[in-house]
């Protein structure tokens, strides 16, 4: 089974008002990567929205179904997507949750009634006022923590109050070299991976597979899809790191999409590999950059601010993370925001890079 780390919300359209009205609850949560949420409105013009809702069921543990009669309406809804987390739920343990926006015959659908929905069915989010909306709201963000996890006894929006100072040590700790990433010695090299884990889409994952010879490709034959946000480990075969983790990085789309959560997640879950594995010494590619189309600056600072916080964790001892350019001009605007980051950590990057 997929590793699951994502909310996912079904709804109709109709009822997008409602909806964005949660994603706002759950949003503060989202941007200090506590959890990933998605919605159909991260399919762009020319996706594969079929595949992309696929992609999207498969790494949720939690589910959120919004209903309404527009909903109860919707064949795609009806006829796929509630099958398919009512199986999920059964299956691999996906704990689904239900909100009524509306006065409609959910009583008559035998599959949704038989569990409890947050609010009472005779009193809709649509009759109450914004007040009352916001207590269902915040009880099912507080049900949807519970079911991620995390620990209740902490604080769930602890902003990094390390001092400035520090977080800025931490990033001009991280190494930033030109090279080629297949022939660096050490424990454990991160590289940017396709959705199906082939090789096959050009870029230095392509270049991996070539120096790690076939059995690469054997041993992940079992590990496919990886969904993005997420990160596998493998041996490194005939690479001169003893492993490789492969990072499923989404392509730029704007920043509208969840991109950056999804960076900041392939990075989390690398280095916790790394971490898990004995890995002390890893060394990453530029994530996000080249065939992925992301600004290197704002995938670099992405960058550095996660390992920032993994070397704030007490790591290991020896521990030594670096980000290996492939050419020159990569590797001056990478150091440049190391620069940039290393003198102020408050400001977004792109403000911080200006003043260089």
């Amino acid at each position: 089974m997929t590793d699951r780390n994502s909310v996912f919300i079904s709804y109709c359209h109709r009822d997008r008002e409602l909806m964005e009205e949660f994603r706002t609850h759950l949003a503060p949560l989202a941007k200090r990567g506590r959890l990933e949420f998605w919605v159909d409105s991260k399919i762009d013009a020319g996706d594969s929205w079929l595949e992309e809702i696929d992609n999207a069921l498969d790494r949720a543990s939690v589910a959120v179904m919004l209903v309404s009669k527009h909903f109860l309406a919707s064949n795609f809804i009806m006829d796929y997507e509630v099958p398919y987390l009512l199986d999920a739920k059964e299956k691999d343990g996906v704990k689904l949750f239900q909100v009524v926006l509306g006065r409609c015959c959910y009583n008559l659908c035998e599959e949704l009634s038989t569990f409890q929905a947050v609010n009472k069915p005779e009193k809709p989010l649509q009759a109450l006022s914004e007040v009352e909306r916001d207590e269902v709201w915040v009880e099912l963000t507080n049900k949807i923590v519970g079911a991620l996890g995390l620990d209740a006894t902490k604080p769930m929006l602890k902003w990094d109050r390390r001092k400035p100072e520090k977080q800025a040590a931490n990033i001009a700790d991280v190494r930033v070299v030109r090279g080629d990433l297949s022939e660096q010695d050490v424990d454990a090299i991160v590289i940017s991976a396709s959705h199906h884990l082939n090789g096959d889409e050009g870029g230095m994952e392509e270049r991996i597979h070539a120096v790690a010879g076939p059995e690469l490709r054997e041993f992940l034959a079992d590990k496919r899809p990886l969904t993005y946000g997420q990160s596998v480990i493998s041996p490194g075969f005939d690479v001169r790191a003893k492993r490789i983790i492969h990072a499923s990085v989404p392509a730029w789309r704007g920043g509208t999409k969840g991109e950056l959560e999804l960076l900041n997640s392939c990075y989390r879950k690398a280095l916790d590999l790394a971490r898990e594995n004995g890995a002390r010494t890893v060394a990453f590619g530029t994530l996000g950059i080249g065939g992925k189309r992301m600004p290197i600056e704002i995938a670099t600072d992405v960058a550095f601010r996660a390992m920032s916080d993994f070397l704030a964790s007490n790591p290991p001892t020896g521990t030594q993370l670096s980000i290996v350019c492939w050419d020159e001009a990569t590797e001056t605007a990478v150091k440049n925001v190391q620069r940039a980051l290393s003198k102020n950590t408050k400001e977004p990057v792109e403000k911080v890079v200006a003043g260089v």
